[in-house]
């Protein structure tokens, strides 16, 4: 091996070694606390609101957003921020907004942060005409206790999460980000995604729609009017899911599955694979696919049960 080549090698490792011996003193000073490298301030935030107000309209990029009831008659929001993105407590007309606003020139864009920015909206127990919360890439829930008829959540690459609310309308959108919802009780409900996965439990409604592109579809204890489920690419599992009136999947590639569920009316169309699990009561089936086996129990006196699939199986069975 060449003089030169020996030189720039060993060069190069007691660069590497001095590096790593300087990041352990460095950390070993800060207490191995990540966090103290941050090059933006945070600060916390209390905006307490006083004025009535009927709306609620919620928007903010980064910060995980929490929303819960008041333990009393007051509304408070509180922020934990960066200094030159804080949140603004307005109210117009009938609304009360939050905002964040951005103030950083545009070489503060880059630097190095550890810490996870959040806003918490305490609301009042009264009963609101309509929230609506939109987050760009940080997470969304809300609590039980919120008393409002109509609710529209919204992110781009966050999870929503959802438990216990009771009102007319509920909306839950995203994109990649995950969507949990228990114990919903509304007249309709709407949930979609673009790639994230979509889990709702425990559910009584008059409508239901649920749609994906390429996320997992599962639903469990429903108890509703009509559900309409569609996806491109995704498995769907329904389990104890109970419709008065009709039940219609649409999904282009993946499994659907049953676990004692049952309709007046079942309308499903697949693409591409299985569709197989129990129903509670007796259906007339009409099942027609391209390629495929079908075994179905024989026609009872239920509604009908009408199944078009391209390519897979068709495997049903009457839950005793």
């Amino acid at each position: 091996m060449k003089k030169s080549i020996k030189v720039a090698l060993w060069t190069a490792l007691s660069l590497v070694v001095t590096g790593a011996l300087v990041f352990v003193i460095t950390m070993a000073c800060l207490g191995w606390d990540f966090q103290k490298l941050s090059t933006t301030k945070y600060e916390s935030n209390t905006h307490t609101v006083t004025d009535v107000f009927t709306k609620v309209k919620l928007e903010t990029s980064t910060a995980n957003v929490e929303i819960a009831p008041s333990q009393d008659t007051t509304c408070a929001v509180e922020c934990f921020e960066d200094e030159k993105r804080r949140h603004e407590v307005t109210i117009e007309g009938d609304t009360l907004i939050v905002r964040e606003k951005d103030t950083r020139a545009w070489y503060e864009h880059f630097g190095i942060n550890f810490y996870t920015t959040k806003v918490t909206l305490y609301l009042p127990q009264s009963s609101l005409a309509e929230i609506s919360a939109e987050v760009k890439t940080g997470n969304l829930s809300m609590h039980s206790g919120i008393d409002a008829q109509k609710v529209k959540l919204t992110t781009s690459t966050g999870d929503i999460r959802a438990n216990g609310l009771t009102m007319a309308e509920l909306n839950a959108t995203t994109n990649t980000g995950k969507v949990s919802l228990g114990g919903i009780d509304a007249s309709s409900l709407s949930v979609s995604t673009s790639t994230g996965d979509i889990d709702v439990c425990d559910v009584a409604a008059s409508t239901v729609s649920v749609s994906t592109g390429t996320g997992r579809v599962s639903l469990d204890d429903f108890a509703v009017g009509t559900l309409d489920v569609a996806g491109r690419t995704g498995d769907i599992a329904l389990s104890r899911v109970v419709a008065s009136g009709t039940l219609t999947i649409d999904v282009k590639t993946g499994d659907v599955s049953f676990d004692r569920c049952d309709a007046g009316e079942i309308d499903i169309e697949i693409s591409t694979g299985r569709v197989s699990g129990s129903l509670l009561s007796e259906k007339v089936f009409d099942v027609r696919v391209s390629t495929g086996r079908i075994d179905v129990p024989e026609n009872g006196v239920g509604g009908t049960c009408k199944i078009r699939g391209g390519t897979g199986d068709v495997w049903l069975t009457i839950a005793r």
